[in-house]
């Protein structure tokens, strides 16, 4: 038999106590106690009491809890949190994203939960650091196929040859700028030690060594002993006419020969990424640079920049047309502004310590901004220095992702948007172009892939470049470590910050690449897509003179492949963010949004400006039922609408006031 609970319930305790104390107040109306009743009412008062007490001691012990246990408004403040970071990370020790408050009397039987009001302080710059840098493309319009004859050039940056440089003549490059050679194997007929002098081998080929210079690589083959096979630098040569010898540092005895062979190896490129383009050894040595030719026919290399010195071999285009390659990570530049945490006194371009008041450095900063002008002031330094460049370059090292004055960051007032403007994009004549530039999407996954953090020979991105800059091994600075490298947030760029809202999506026309600019016909212009791409390029190649034109002239006052500035697609946005979401860890699965959280307590519009503070009322009745019954304490984490940690310093204090039922 089920047993029966004898615990009166709330109602039935209720109605008896009220039952009890009628029937006693009926009877003193009715008949009034008189100084001998006196005693018999005080007996039959005191014995309700009594029994009362001990019938509902536990209803007793209910209400004493609901008053220190159920309160029915709460405030919270940033300022009682319990939660201290012990990081040695400054960031963390400087600044909070959430926090965590006790509470001495918990609370129990909690029914719903509301964000009543909320105080949240704006000391927040306009940009986050995490959406600070600004990625573009240097396409070249110019690889094409050909042939390549340097042969016993001395590089230019080098004065006399050395053995990790060669000469070679007849070798062939393709699109992608790997020089393929094209020189025969040749017999070796015979081998001398010693000669010219003790330490050397002298190797005499069957045919004319054509090619060969000191410093070209070379692989011997069919020698015997096995030392002398193998892959050497020539360190001389005597031919190329007869005897046809070249010389080898090595120390071996006597040889035999069994059908022995020397074959020519070319390990230099051709670098599209320059303006001018350049030949590059193995080691990233320059060997001379040069244009591309405007018809079939040959080019000068020349041993300097200008294109004004000295000649080092010719260059020829074979019958190809000129192709512009697909966006990839070599082509890839960013410039940037420092996080705002980065302390301007610790840089300038010497790296010492910066003595104006206020102080002042050579570099862009991220900083609160009070217009789009004040914006364009800091981007202007941004395109001119980098604290990572200058590092590199005191360390010996090289940092190619950024090139000073590449590009420029213009603000027009009229437009009211901003306008890339790309500076290296023909020779100085002006009239060969060697590039096009390109803003970089902010969906496109060059700018996102984890690679090496070896730059430049391995991926170059924004996880690496956040690794290169973290001063592990002096990177943004060469005295001071510990500081954090660029910050990033995926899908987040400054571009799109700065108005240019291109998704960067090329999957549907990766196929057409290396794109032909001189073979391109209707049929793929009328791809909308691609046109669509390549009118996003600055200078627009030359895509429409193979177009058939309409009948009335176009009314066109500038030729679109002259136009060197891209004018952003929208308006700057100078807002932190839009909303500061607020997280509790008691709400559990009441609440969720559309990044999959869930714990979500309120979404707070943020209506103040930088170094405001925003105030928040509720104007709607919706609490959360699906919460904690009994809460010991509250964490709330703040982030931003991109789903960031919004982060404030620990000076800010935010209040939240909260309304519960039971």
């Amino acid at each position: 038999m089920e047993r029966s609970n004898t615990q009166p319930d709330e109602y039935t305790i209720t109605t008896s106590a009220n039952t009890s104390l009628n029937l006693l107040t009926d009877k003193l109306e009715t008949d009034p106690p008189t100084e001998k009743k006196a005693p018999e009412f005080q007996q039959r008062l005191e014995a309700l009491v009594e029994h009362l007490e001990s019938q509902y001691v536990s209803k007793k012990s209910t209400q004493i809890r609901s008053f220190t246990n159920q309160p029915e408004r709460v405030n919270i403040s940033s300022d009682n949190s319990i939660s201290t970071s012990q990081s040695q990370n400054a960031l963390e020790e400087e600044n909070f994203s959430s926090f965590k408050v006790s509470i001495i009397r918990p609370f129990l039987d909690v029914k719903s939960i509301q964000l009543l009001r909320a105080s949240i302080p704006n000391a927040v710059t306009n940009i986050p650091d995490e959406e600070c840098t600004f990625w573009y493309y240097r396409l070249p319009i110019a690889t094409f196929s050909g042939e390549i004859d340097m042969s016993a050039n001395t590089p230019p940056d080098q004065p006399t040859p050395t053995p990790n440089i060669q000469g070679y003549t007849g070798a062939t490059f393709e699109e992608d700028g790997i020089i393929t050679p094209q020189v025969s194997v040749l017999g070796i007929s015979q081998v001398f030690q010693g000669s010219p002098g003790p330490g050397y081998i002298l190797y005499r080929c069957s045919g004319p060594v054509t090619g060969f210079a000191a410093g070209s690589r070379v692989t011997i083959a069919g020698v015997s002993p096995a030392g002398y096979n193998g892959t050497f630098n020539v360190y001389s040569v005597i031919g190329p006419g007869s005897p046809n010898d070249f010389v080898v540092v090595a120390n071996f005895g006597a040889a035999t020969l069994s059908g022995a062979t020397v074959t020519m190896v070319i390990t230099d490129t051709i670098n599209w990424g320059t303006v001018p383009y350049t030949v590059k050894s193995s080691t990233g040595s320059i060997r001379g640079y040069f244009t591309y030719p405007n018809a079939f026919g040959a080019e000068d290399i020349h041993d300097n920049e200008d294109l004004s010195g000295g000649v080092v071999g010719t260059i020829v285009r074979g019958a190809s047309g000129l192709f512009l390659p697909a966006p990839s990570y070599e082509y890839l530049h960013m410039i940037r502004l420092l996080p705002s945490n980065y302390k301007a006194e610790l840089f300038d371009n010497q790296f010492n310590q910066d003595t104006d008041l206020p102080p002042t450095s050579e570099y862009g900063y991220n900083r609160t901004f009070t217009d789009y002008n004040d914006l364009a002031s800091e981007l202007a330094k941004s395109c001119l220095a980098d604290p990572a460049l200058d590092s590199a370059e005191a360390l010996n090292r090289t940092f190619p992702i950024f090139i000073p004055g590449d590009i420029s960051l213009i603000f027009n007032q009229t437009l009211n948007k901003f306008i890339l403007k790309g500076n290296n994009q023909y020779d100085l004549s002006g009239s060969k172009q060697y590039c096009a530039y390109l803003s970089a999407g902010y969906e496109d996954e060059n700018l996102w892939v984890l690679g090496e953090a070896d730059l430049p020979t391995e991926v170059i991105s924004a996880p690496t470049l956040e690794y290169y800059t973290t001063n592990i091994e002096g990177s943004d600075h060469i005295y001071v470590r510990g500081i954090k490298g660029q910050p990033y947030k995926i899908f987040r760029t400054l571009n799109l910050r700065l108005g240019f809202t291109w998704n960067g999506l090329t999957a549907s026309i990766s196929s057409k690449f290396p794109l032909d600019l001189t073979a391109l016909s209707s049929t793929d212009t009328n791809a909308s897509t691609l046109v669509s791409f390549l009118n996003r390029l600055r200078s627009i190649p030359l895509y429409f003179s193979n177009l058939v034109p309409p009948a009335p002239p176009l009314l066109l006052q500038t030729n679109p492949q002259e136009i060197d500035t891209y004018t952003a697609d929208s308006y700057a946005n100078l807002v932190y963010t839009n909303t500061v979401s607020l997280y509790a860890d008691f709400t559990g699965g009441s609440t969720y949004d559309s990044m999959k959280n869930t714990q979500l307590l309120a979404c707070v519009p943020m209506n103040a400006s930088n170094l405001g503070v925003t105030f928040y009322n509720t104007s709607i009745f919706c609490p959360l039922t699906k919460i904690s019954d009994q809460i010991y304490d509250i964490e709330i984490r703040m982030e931003t609408d991109t789903g960031a940690p919004y982060t404030i310093p620990n000076s800010c204090i935010v209040s939240l006031e909260l309304a519960l039922t039971y």
